[in-house]
């Protein structure tokens, strides 16, 4: 009992330390917010902000998109049946080990 208590508090110990390690290596790095690249922070953020718009746009679109399933209560969709198939019967080829090719 003592034991896995012990390694249940190793455990939590080394996940708060691994988390605040990466939460301080984050907030070290500037927050991910800036580009090192010559000239090119603002238009990298600006790229991100024409993605965003798209998709965005899309969602919009999708959400206004309305179906009307108004024809599945219709008596002839209702009455629409499935066509039977001919059940026919294949003679069965077996192998004696079916992997070997």
């Amino acid at each position: 009992m003592i034991e896995s208590l012990k390694k249940n508090l190793i455990f939590v110990i080394a996940l708060v330390a691994i988390v605040g390690g990466g939460i301080v290596w984050f907030a070290w790095q500037g927050g991910g917010d800036e580009v090192l690249e010559a000239g090119g922070g603002r238009e990298q953020q600006s790229q991100y902000a024409v993605v965003r718009a798209e998709i965005l746009s899309t969602i919009a679109t999708l959400q206004a998109v309305l179906l009307d399933i108004s024809v599945l209560d219709d008596q002839a969709f209702r009455s629409l049946s499935e066509v039977p198939r001919p059940v026919t019967q294949e003679p069965a080829v077996r192998r004696r080990n079916p992997f070997v090719p």
